[in-house]
């Protein structure tokens, strides 16, 4: 068995690399759900992207092959977003049985935008950051 958690935590380090750059100098990170999908499929590598929760903002990051940071999508204000998290919207099938997804809706000045997350481990972290966006304060 793989060693997940090393490869998570190396996946969030990639992303808070990424982002620290573009941060304010009073800004700093909360929290990262490092894989989610923009649409709902069976092929986990399409449209793969990171949600990375500042002090200040939520960044959308396109996430290439090997969950390797590219590209900021969105850049939404804390206090102007909206978010709606619903764990069980949608399911696939597949040759290996049904997986369910929650849904993690965000909308703001930006547009709205409709997130996938699979896996009971990170639909809980996108449960936490849904009620810290919803609240403020941290996690």
């Amino acid at each position: 068995m793989w060693p997940l958690k090393s490869f998570e935590a190396r996946r969030q380090n990639r992303l808070a690399e990424f982002v620290r750059p573009k941060l304010d100098p009073n800004e700093y990170i909360i929290a990262i759900l490092s894989v989610v999908c923009e649409r709902l499929t069976s092929s986990v590598w399409r449209g793969v992207v990171a949600v990375v929760v500042t002090s200040q903002r939520l960044f959308v990051v396109r996430n290439m092959i090997l969950l390797r940071p590219t590209k900021i999508l969105a850049a939404y204000p804390r206090g102007g977003v909206t978010v709606e998290w619903n764990p069980d919207a949608g399911s696939v099938s597949s040759q290996y049985g049904t997986y369910w997804f929650g849904r993690l809706r965000l909308a703001g000045s930006l547009g709205a935008k409709e997130l996938w997350v699979g896996r009971r481990w990170r639909q809980d972290h996108a449960a936490r950051i849904a009620l810290l966006l919803k609240h403020g304060g941290e996690l």
